[in-house]
């Protein structure tokens, strides 16, 4: 059984916090928040660009595709004349 003495000593003896501790868990999840923002910057640009690059094949085939309907009915034309 305690003393009341033995009470209050163990009742004033309180672990102080770390002041530095913030720091140490910053310091050790930023890497991680800088590793997810590249990889999501990296994923949003390689999306970009295959969207673009998606859009510029389908315009440009379907310039070939009237370019060559044009010059399909011309000769069509030119050799019925």
């Amino acid at each position: 059984m305690y003393t009341t003495s033995q009470h209050r000593s163990t009742a004033q003896t309180t672990t102080t916090a770390d002041p530095t501790f913030g720091v140490t868990v910053a310091l050790a999840v930023a890497p991680l928040v800088i590793f997810v923002a590249l990889s999501y910057a990296a994923f949003t640009a390689v999306f970009a660009v295959g969207v673009l690059t998606t859009l510029a094949v389908s315009f440009v085939r379907r310039r070939l595709s009237e370019t060559t309907r044009r010059r399909k009915a011309g000769f069509d034309r030119a050799t019925r004349a």
